[in-house]
């Protein structure tokens, strides 16, 4: 039976997984819980599989991509050898920071990833902890207030102004 378009397609992005060897997008631990609570059998092979970041990378859309992958009788089930293939060559992996560049490591002992790949919610979480130190430090050496600095728009910074020579006055404009 020849495949749909949108099958031609998924194949197409699985075997591109298999030839540049990237690995397949893996589940968060919260889509794990979801998972479980949809029905997957954790021993299911491709349980730890982001199903919804493949269809996205695809083009090919569709709201529940379990139920055109695993149910039987699903319109994608002549395609699922593949996915279980490309898993098995390619490997899961967190999205973010899969290709994290190499430092050496602060004993000498070698070179490691500068981070291990990340989740969506992980990085999210570092974005505001990044900038709840930058708010703390700006705050500690400028003795401005949190009220102060959040008014602060993103191109704040004004021209600095010559007082006299060898002296700069630096100015912010806020929202205040």
């Amino acid at each position: 039976m020849p495949l749909t378009e949108r099958e031609a397609v998924l194949v197409e992005t699985l075997r591109q997984h298999a030839r540049t060897g990237e690995p397949l997008v893996q589940t968060s631990p919260d889509g794990l819980g979801y998972k479980i609570t949809k029905g997957w059998d954790p021993a299911d092979l491709l349980f730890h599989v982001s199903l919804k970041s493949l269809v996205r990378e695809s083009g090919t859309g569709g709201s529940d991509p379990r139920r055109h992958w695993v149910e039987p009788g699903g319109r994608w089930e002549p395609i699922l050898p593949l996915p279980e293939q490309t898993l098995a060559q390619v490997g899961v992996a967190p999205l973010w920071g899969r290709d994290a560049a190499v430092i050496d490591r602060a004993d000498g002992d070698g070179q490691v990833p500068w981070t291990l790949p990340v989740f969506d919610a992980d990085v999210r979480a570092l974005v505001g902890i990044v900038r709840t130190a930058c708010m703390i430090a700006i705050s500690a050496l400028s003795g401005m207030r949190h009220s102060e600095l959040v008014e602060l728009p993103a191109d704040c910074r004004q021209p600095p102004q010559q007082i006299r020579p060898g002296r700069v006055r630096h100015r912010l404009k806020s929202k205040l």
